[in-house]
Parts: C-alpha cells; sequence; structure tokens
C-alpha cells in the first residue's frame, strides 16, 4: 500500500511536471511564432519602403505646394482643411513604414553584446516620459543601488520606453495618472523592471492579444500596436522575459525579466 500510495504521488508531481512544460514550450512557441512575424513584415517593409517612399515624398511636397498656395491666395477653409488632414495622413503613412522597417530590423538582429547601469537608463528614459506627458501623468522610479543588466543600454531604454508609453497612454482622460517603475534582483542572475499604472487596465481578451503585431485598442492614427511586440522580441532576443498582469479598472503592470 505504501509503494502504490509513493507511485500515486509520483504519477500526480509528473503529470504536473508534464502540463508546467507543455505550458512553457507553448510560450516559447508563441514567441518564436511572433518574433518570425516581426522579421518577415519587417523584410516586406523594407523591400517596399523605397517603391513607398518615393511616391509619398512627391504627394507631401505638392500638398504642402499646395498649402501654401492656398494660404497666400486665400483659399476656402474647407480646402486648407482637406490639405491638411492630407499631409497628416502621409506623415502617419510615412512614420507607419518607418515603424515597420525597425520593427523588422530589431526583431531579426542578433543579440549585441554589452551592459547597462540600469539606474541611469531609467533616468532618462523616465524624463523623456515626463517631457512628453507633462502635467497629465506623474512619473516615479526606485532603483536598487547597483542594479547592472547585462543587456547593451539602448535595448534596455528602447523596451523602457515602448514600456511607458503604453503605461501613459493607459490613463484614462480627464484624470491625472500614475505611472511607476521599480528595479530590483529577482534571485541569481535575474533583474526584474516593473512598470505599473493606474490605468483602465485590460481585459482578459486584450491581454491575451496586447504582444500580437498591429494590434491596439487605441483610436485610429494614433498608434501602429508595434510597441510591446518589438518589446518583447528584443527583451527575447537577449535572454529576458517580458509579461504583462492586469486588472480591468485597477491598471496593468509589465514585469521585464533581464540577465543581471
Amino acid at each position: 500500500m505504501a509503494d502504490a500510495e509513493a507511485l500515486h504521488v509520483l504519477r500526480s508531481q509528473l503529470e504536473s511536471l508534464v502540463h508546467e512544460r507543455t505550458r512553457e514550450l507553448a510560450r516559447a512557441e508563441e514567441a518564436l511564432h511572433q518574433a518570425e512575424k516581426l522579421a518577415a513584415l519587417g523584410q516586406f517593409a523594407a523591400g517596399v519602403a523605397h517603391e513607398v517612399n518615393n511616391p509619398a515624398a512627391v504627394v507631401t511636397a505638392n500638398l504642402r505646394y499646395l498649402a501654401d498656395t492656398a494660404a497666400e491666395g486665400g483659399a476656402p477653409a474647407e480646402a486648407r482643411a482637406s490639405i491638411r488632414e492630407s499631409l497628416e495622413a502621409m506623415q502617419r503613412i510615412n512614420a507607419l513604414v518607418r515603424r515597420l522597417v525597425d520593427a523588422g530590423r530589431l526583431a531579426a538582429a542578433p543579440p549585441a553584446p554589452g551592459a547597462a547601469a540600469v539606474g541611469a537608463v531609467v533616468e532618462a528614459a523616465v524624463a523623456a516620459a515626463r517631457a512628453r506627458e507633462g502635467e497629465r501623468v506623474a512619473f516615479r522610479a526606485r532603483v536598487e543601488a547597483g542594479a547592472r543588466a547585462a543587456v547593451p543600454g539602448e535595448v534596455v531604454g528602447e523596451i523602457l520606453h515602448a514600456l511607458l508609453l503604453n503605461a501613459a497612454d493607459a490613463i484614462p482622460a480627464g484624470r491625472r495618472g500614475l505611472v511607476e517603475v521599480a528595479v530590483e534582483r529577482a534571485g541569481a542572475g535575474t533583474l526584474r523592471l516593473t512598470v505599473t499604472d493606474d490605468g483602465a487596465g485590460m481585459a482578459p481578451e486584450v491581454a491575451r492579444r496586447a504582444f500580437e503585431p498591429f494590434f491596439t485598442t487605441k483610436e485610429e492614427g494614433q498608434g501602429s500596436g508595434l510597441g510591446l511586440p518589438v518589446a518583447r522580441a528584443l527583451a527575447e532576443r537577449h535572454g529576458g522575459v517580458l509579461r504583462l498582469e492586469s486588472d480591468r479598472g485597477r491598471g496593468t503592470r509589465a514585469v521585464l525579466e533581464l540577465p543581471a
């Protein structure tokens, strides 16, 4: 009977281990799939960028000429507004092409060697976010003394920029928000960086799709849906992980773990 009980316990432990390894494999395959998708998009964008940028430059130049001419000639307000909207649309097209090329390049690039004092990177990223958001969002940072990541500072900065932008955008209009950044050691060889906001949070179905390229809940023209996918691709390319923890109505917590 003792042997039977021991076998039952062992079988339960083995089943639990198999389930956990299966989940880990599924997460790894999904991350690889997303990275490959980003790389493919980047290759496609690089191939068509020249064909898009040349005619886009011509259209933009002509629209600017028309805008100047319309202003000098006293064209109707409706005509000037139409030209202005067309110029803004062309700027969005150009920005999207550049973002696609950058996303593919970053996702496909091999991991770069280097290390970074994370405190300086966080300070610079938070300062940029404060300048961008003004009084609408308050930013706080707490970095453990001597925190260093075995990842180049540009990579950490790129990821943190995307997380801070996403956190600030999650703050509902009409109220002041708070975004907190914390950096601490999390066990041997791991540095954990968290970005927490008190925004609207995400529904479970939105959280599941947050890392899909081009998926966004923002209004048209307000976001490309590439910030978080590129951030996770960069983290995993350099031996890290990036995940989101969110409760609808209670905010979101982005957790980035990197080699220390």
